[in-house]
């Protein structure tokens, strides 16, 4: 199925920092062991159980169920990039599984952590719509399932920190200013005091590329769904102000300064022959920044988004038909790059 990434496309009026909105729901199944504890007979069992329902509910019509050993590193490794499925989900084989929608909105992991994660991932901030849809397909899932439950404790889940809701809400943020005026750590710091995490781009365990984050709920128990989508939005408009004031201040302050490092990021993605996936998202993300406070006004935001993700390392490999060296990658990245902004005029002039 080929996907056209809705989240990807910009959703004013908060896209200049906030790219994507994403909920997750984790179920189990009542009376079949944990993933990591079930057999592989449980394990398909699931799986067996989830495509049946798809033939009997409207929600899940044009989803594709697509199985993780039937799939290759490269297959895998887009899905996760496209942040459709977690790392440790790609790394799976025999029962497990995935039902992908072709816009890349709605995916349902089977046999992850949990027997069931339904995402929604939404363009800008749209936690609440993000949460309404993941429901529905929960519901309707759960129609034809019985949820492992508990009246006190709420969803059953197989980590401790997800019992209750069983919900993650995050937000994808691009923060610049932060990391260039060293407040990061401060944001960090403070964001936990309020029961929320600030981690890599592909959630935990990884690194930030290209100033992106993600801002999630840590607490799962206690608050309704509705309160956590609540509490993370407050958040994330909070950190939305604070880095579009950062930047405001820094081109104020040392204006050639900022307009010499979004230039010369502008120049070097342009004519680079060979480029780390580091560097091009260090550079992109001052080009990005150099956008939204106007000095480079007509470069697209949308296809800027795009080429965070063209960047990385399967979307490389993407119609290759062969694997690369890390010299020949870093060569056919920078290709990518010049091609996309290469093309971008400016009153009818090559930029």
């Amino acid at each position: 199925m080929d996907r056209k990434l809705e989240w990807l496309r910009v959703q004013p009026p908060y896209s200049d920092v906030i790219i994507s909105s994403r909920v997750r729901l984790a179920r189990n199944f009542v009376k079949i062991p944990f993933p990591h504890k079930a057999s592989p007979e449980d394990a398909v069992g699931v799986v067996n159980s989830v495509a049946d329902v798809v033939k009997k509910e409207g929600i899940f019509n044009g989803m594709e169920l697509l199985y993780m050993d039937r799939m290759d590193d490269l297959q895998r490794r887009l899905l996760v990039e496209d942040h459709l499925i977690s790392p440790e989900h790609a790394m799976g084989d025999g029962g497990r599984a995935v039902m992908l929608d072709d816009r890349g909105i709605v995916s349902i992991m089977v046999n992850e952590e949990d027997h069931l994660r339904f995402q929604c991932i939404l363009p800008g901030l749209q936690l609440m719509d993000a949460l309404d849809i993941a429901a529905k397909m929960e519901r309707d899932m759960g129609k034809h399932i019985e949820y492992a439950f508990d009246s006190q404790l709420g969803f059953l889940t197989a980590w401790p920190t997800n019992v209750g809701t069983g919900m993650r809400a995050s937000v994808m943020v691009h923060l610049p200013a932060f990391v260039l005026s060293g407040r990061i750590s401060n944001l960090i710091t403070s964001v936990n005091k309020v029961g929320l995490a600030i981690r890599g781009v592909y959630g935990e365990g990884s690194a930030s590329l290209g100033d992106m984050f993600q801002v999630s709920n840590q607490i799962t128990l206690g608050p309704s769904e509705e309160e956590i989508v609540d509490n993370v939005e407050k958040i994330a408009g909070f950190i939305f102000d604070e880095e579009m004031k950062l930047r405001e201040e820094m081109y104020k302050n040392e204006r050639l300064k900022v307009e010499d490092k979004v230039w010369r990021a502008l120049g070097i993605l342009q004519n680079a022959r060979s480029i780390s996936i580091k560097e091009a998202s260090n550079l992109l993300s001052l080009v990005r920044m150099g956008v939204t406070l106007e000095i480079l006004p007509y470069i697209d935001t949308g296809m800027l988004n795009m080429l965070f993700l063209a960047i990385q390392p399967a979307h490389v490999l993407l119609g290759e038909g062969k694997m690369l060296s890390k010299a020949e990658m870093d060569i056919k990245r920078a290709s990518v790059v010049r091609e996309a902004l290469n093309g971008m005029r400016e009153g009818g002039k090559n930029v």
